[in-house]
């Protein structure tokens, strides 16, 4: 039971690394290229 519990709380920490590392913040007045495997996909912009 305690090494479920340890393992769910190490999963869970994994997954909140995960979400912050994949969130960008575009500073106002730059364009962010968006890529997908190497390939163009979109333009983040702030307005």
């Amino acid at each position: 039971m305690e090494l479920t519990v340890g393992a769910f709380f190490i999963l869970m920490v994994l997954v909140l690394l995960y979400l912050f590392a994949s969130i960008k913040i575009v500073r106002q007045g730059y364009h962010y290229t968006i890529e997908h495997f190497g390939r163009f996909t979109n333009v983040a912009t702030r307005l």
